[in-house]
């Protein structure tokens, strides 16, 4: 089963198992005027799922499709710095998995 993860702000936020749900709280996160980054991990690969408001969408599928272990996104600059921020903290935590593993998102969990 993957995992489906939100990051805005320059971090991954929350992680959820229902890829509907995930999407649905990016939509209220740029709702809010930020960008929102929705990406799935699947045996320890992540992939670009789609990213709200709709106008930054394909820019940021174009970055992850730079070269790299884990792509670019939402966090990326350079190479090492994205790599830094898709492995910070744990995407794999969160919504269905308990609430620890997030970074202080929507759900109040983690550090």
């Amino acid at each position: 089963m993957g995992r489906y993860t939100v990051g805005f702000d320059g971090r991954w936020q929350e992680s959820f198992d229902d890829l509907g749900e995930a999407i649905a709280w990016a939509r209220e996160v740029a709702a809010t005027g930020r960008t929102a980054e929705v990406i799935g991990r699947r045996f320890g690969f992540a992939h670009f799922v789609t990213a709200f408001p709709e106008s930054e969408r394909e820019a940021l599928r174009a970055r992850w499709k730079r070269p790299g272990l884990f792509g670019t996104g939402l966090f990326g600059g350079d190479e090492a710095g994205a790599v830094n921020h898709h492995h910070y903290g744990s995407a794999m935590g969160g919504h269905g998995g308990g609430h620890g593993g997030g970074h202080g998102g929507h759900h109040g969990g983690g550090n």
